[in-house]
Formats: structure tokens, C-alpha cells, sequence
């Protein structure tokens, strides 16, 4: 039995760009986040190139956007108040 042809392996996406200076000042949270996202995609994706599973590959994705997020929030909430102060 023949094995099927192996797809290419997909290239990191490059980083996003920075928001307009049209959609306000960039905090210093916010530039964190974004390094965050872009080192750990990068490292994701080098895993990625190098073996890593499809899933597991989704899973880090999901897990890293999740703790970036999470730290936003707390970070929101801590400087703004409760949740339903927001």
C-alpha cells in the first residue's frame, strides 16, 4: 500500500502588524501581549516545522492565546475594577 504524498509544512504567518495610529495609544500591556503572541507562535511553529503533531501544534496555539488573554483581563480588571464595572 502506496503512503499518500506529504503535504508541505505551513510557514509561520508573520507577525501582525501594529494598530493604525488611528485606533489610539498602544499600552504597555498591550505591546507585551503582542510579543508574547509573536515569540510564542514563533516557537510553536519552529515545533511545528520540526516534527510536532497537528494537534499539539493547536492545542500550544489555543494555550498560549488563552494565557494572553487571561493576563489582559486580569490586568484590565485589576487597574478598572470587577468585571461588571468594565
Amino acid at each position: 500500500m502506496a503512503t499518500p504524498p506529504q503535504r508541505p509544512v505551513a510557514e509561520a504567518p508573520p507577525p501582525a502588524s501594529p494598530p493604525s495610529p488611528s485606533a489610539g495609544p498602544v499600552s504597555a500591556e498591550a505591546r507585551k501581549a503582542r510579543q508574547r503572541l509573536d515569540s510564542g507562535r514563533a516557537e510553536i511553529f519552529a515545533r511545528h516545522r520540526g516534527g510536532a503533531g497537528g494537534q499539539q501544534v493547536v492545542r500550544a496555539i489555543s494555550d498560549l492565546t488563552d494565557s494572553v488573554l487571561q493576563d489582559m483581563f486580569a490586568s484590565l480588571v485589576s487597574k478598572d475594577g470587577s468585571p461588571s464595572d468594565l
